[in-house]
């Protein structure tokens, strides 16, 4: 694929999913109500951005010792898989956080029985469609099943959970909803910055001006997850349409 072909791929990319963002944030039944407010609103945005500092922390390190230093990384062996380090304790470190220090339940994480069923459909029917475009403009290779079943966890659970169902809550309680996922989705874009401008995206393409065009799609992605998950009130659907939009097209090759 040409230079102009993949910018103007992972331009509509971004220009599609603010469509999308527009048409939940404005066609998709009101907003649930919000979540109770903290007392100490400066002490929740705090404790947000800790923990999304811990996260990019970890990412950073990730990226770093394994695309620039090309150096040793430790791995957990689990079967085929070889699990990161920091996909562990990615989820470890945030959720012990808001369990022991700030009393949370499952509700609280977004796992609750009863969701929105109209913006619930909506995600996972967009994180289909969305998914399979590029099997129809590049070259796409079958996804192993190991790895198909690993990324179930992460990305998609894990980026999930400690950001919308974490970082963005929190956010909620400190900003209100509409600050919580403006500012969320920016900041679940930014943890990307390691990967996009010295990690697996620079490494693919090396282009900056890719890097910048996968930013944007990323903070795109996080306001498109961040208003659904608010409009869900349930992480269920977010994370099988985060896992439709990044997988779907390897997903299909198998049948093609």
């Amino acid at each position: 694929m040409s230079s102009l072909a993949s910018y103007l791929m992972m331009l509509g990319n971004a220009a599609g999913l603010i469509g999308f963002i527009a048409f939940a944030h404005n066609k998709l039944g009101d907003y649930p109500k919000p979540l109770p407010k903290n007392k100490d609103t400066g002490k929740e945005l705090i404790e947000a951005l800790l923990i999304w500092g811990f996260v990019f922390t970890s990412v950073f390190v990730f990226v770093y010792y394994g695309w620039v230093l090309d150096s040793y990384y430790p791995y957990l062996p689990l079967g085929p898989l070889n699990i990161p380090l920091h996909s562990i304790i990615v989820l470890i470190f945030p959720v012990a956080f808001v369990t022991l220090v700030n009393h949370w339940g499952f509700a609280d994480l977004g796992f609750r029985k009863s969701f929105y069923r109209k913006p619930a459909f909506f995600a996972i029917i967009i994180g289909l469609l969305w998914g399979i475009v590029p099997a129809f403009f590049e070259t796409t290779s079958p996804i192993p099943v190991p790895l198909l079943l690993y990324y179930i966890y992460t990305p998609a659970f894990l980026e999930e959970l400690v950001h919308r169902g974490i970082i963005q809550s929190k956010l909620e309680r400190a900003l209100g909803q509409q600050k919580a996922w403006l500012l969320g989705g920016i900041l679940f874009g930014l943890v990307h910055i390691p990967t996009d401008f010295f990690g697996p995206v620079a490494a693919s393409y090396g282009d900056i001006m890719m890097s910048f065009l996968a930013l944007a799609g990323q903070i795109a992605a996080g306001w498109f997850w961040g208003v659904l998950y608010i409009k869900t009130r349930n992480l269920i659907p977010c994370i099988a349409s985060h896992y439709l939009i990044n997988f779907a097209s390897g997903i299909i090759v198998w049948f093609m």
